[in-house]
């Protein structure tokens, strides 16, 4: 991911580029751990839905 002609890299795999950014806080995010953030989102959705919160 490329903003102002800088490649932005993930905050986490520093030797990674970004594939996307934090919304809340710009952070860089590989794709690595977007997968892992999906499985996380997916995870705490179902917990919620089962505990009708």
């Amino acid at each position: 991911m490329i903003i102002g002609g800088i490649v932005l890299k993930c905050d986490i795999h520093r030797d990674k580029d970004a594939i996307d950014a934090c919304v809340s806080c710009g952070r860089g995010i590989c794709e690595d751990c977007s997968v892992s953030l999906d499985a996380i989102v997916k995870i705490v959705s179902k917990i919620l839905i089962r505990n009708k919160i």
